[in-house]
């Protein structure tokens, strides 16, 4: 309750607040972040909160009273129940305790970002974004500046935590705004980083009136002193003695200086940096082959060579292609199962490329899926076949037993089955009717 008294106080005089106490600091962003609309409507929001929890203290301690013996003092029930709620205002109202640095504030600008991305030490990183204001206060006629802060939102008593400002008094990591602020463009080249970058960081818009952080959409940047493997990628969907094209592909944090690709199927395959869904790049290599079963264990290596302040940094990977090995199949559930009940089979195999999976039931096709489920009406042996170019392989049998006596029979009227407990002794004619039935 005390939390949210000082911030009323403070939004009725806020040329009293101070930049020393948590309350303060809230109250400050408060006002900083958004108009007096916004304002009015958090402050009832608080006061709602603390009439609910005061509601809450006065019940409980009631409550608590009349449960335990005389001698405990109403004020000491009292008491306790006001530390349970200021620890639950000072988690749930103080920006330190939330995991989107904007407490009960509506946010007045949202951007879109990757929430985290990864750089190399030595090379630049350009981050991808764009921004869309929440008040009608912003005025893209007027001047718009960009600020970037690191490690929070709350700069009125830190000022060190603002790194940039396209204004230009404030420019600690030599950032720039390669985006047009004017159409909510503020992607950003950030150049040579080291693992000291490493943080969470937030975009701030100035525009006349109009000034707000952008506290739910914190990047988070990982820079690491060795860059990524590069991944090679062989296509599943493949036809006998058919093309592909595999692919070698490295992620680009740095589209000015992309890494050189280099692999042992063609050594002058044509590069090409394309731009992900998301902003960021990828850098590939592509090759196309024909493969066959002379390819089973060919290795494919490649390597991505990325250019840094003092030299390079390198990365390797390699696939090895393997017609189908180890190849099984499993039934869930286990064991005897009831007819009339639902199994699944499931089987599974190592390859490279991944494998086309069929199921066998007594010898013939049932499914081309890797799994396959189905109900029990008969008894049987079920088996699967891996195979991709290189080869194939056939999985271990597995039996379908029925565990209990009942049997079906046919209803013709509507083309449906149905489970019927019979005597033993008309066992073996219904039997008969089974198998006659069976598909």
């Amino acid at each position: 309750m005390v939390y949210a008294e000082v911030k009323v106080s403070m939004a009725e005089n806020s040329s009293t607040q101070t930049a020393e106490s948590p309350e303060s600091l809230y109250a400050q962003f408060i006002l900083d972040n958004q108009s007096s609309e916004f304002q009015i409507l958090n402050i009832l929001k608080i006061l709602g909160i603390v009439l609910l929890c005061s509601s809450i203290i006065i019940f409980e301690s009631w409550f608590r009273f009349s449960k335990k013996p005389k001698k405990m003092k109403v004020s000491q029930t009292l008491t306790e129940n006001m530390l349970t709620v200021n620890m639950l205002l000072s988690v749930f109202l103080l920006p330190g305790g939330l995991a989107d640095y904007c407490g009960e504030v509506t946010p007045a600008l949202r951007i879109t970002t990757p929430n985290n991305i990864e750089a190399l030490s030595g090379s630049c990183l350009q981050i991808p974004c764009t921004y869309d204001p929440k008040h009608n206060e912003y005025d893209s006629s007027k001047t718009i500046y960009g600020v970037w802060m690191k490690g929070g939102v709350n700069f009125g008593s830190n000022s060190s935590i603002v790194i940039f400002n396209s204004s230009g008094p404030v420019n600690t990591y030599s950032l720039n705004i390669t985006g047009n602020l004017k159409e909510k463009n503020c992607t950003t080249l950030f150049p040579n980083l080291t693992t000291s970058h490493t943080d969470k960081y937030f975009f701030r818009v100035e525009n006349g009136e109009y000034k707000a952080s952008a506290c739910a959409d914190p990047l988070h940047i990982t820079v690491r002193d060795y860059p990524q493997s590069p991944s090679i990628n062989v296509p599943s969907d493949l036809k006998e003695h058919q093309s592909v094209t595999v692919t070698c592909s490295a992620f680009t944090p740095c589209p000015h200086s992309p890494p050189e690709l280099t692999w042992n199927l063609q050594q002058d395959s044509l590069r090409q940096t394309e731009k992900n869904t998301n902003g960021t790049f990828t850098t590939k290599i592509q090759e196309n082959i024909t493969l066959s079963d002379t390819h089973d264990g060919y290795n494919i290596s490649c390597s991505a060579r990325y250019p840094v302040i003092g030299g390079n940094k390198t990365a390797e990977t390699e696939v090895t292609l393997n017609a189908p090995r180890n190849t099984s199949a499993s039934i869930s559930p286990s064991g005897l199962v009831s007819a009339g009940s639902r199994v699944e089979l499931s089987c599974s195999s190592r390859a490279k490329p991944p494998p086309r999976f069929t199921w066998f039931w007594n010898g013939t096709k049932v499914s081309e899926k890797q799994n396959y489920s189905f109900i029990v009406t008969k008894e049987g042996e079920f088996y699967c076949v891996a195979k991709n170019d290189l080869g194939n392989e056939t999985s271990s049998r597995i039996c379908v037993s029925i565990k209990d006596p009942h049997v079906w029979k046919v209803h013709s009227q509507v083309d449906q089955y149905s489970w019927l407990p019979l005597q033993h002794e008309n066992r073996k004619e219904h039997s008969k009717e089974i198998r006659e039935n069976e598909y």
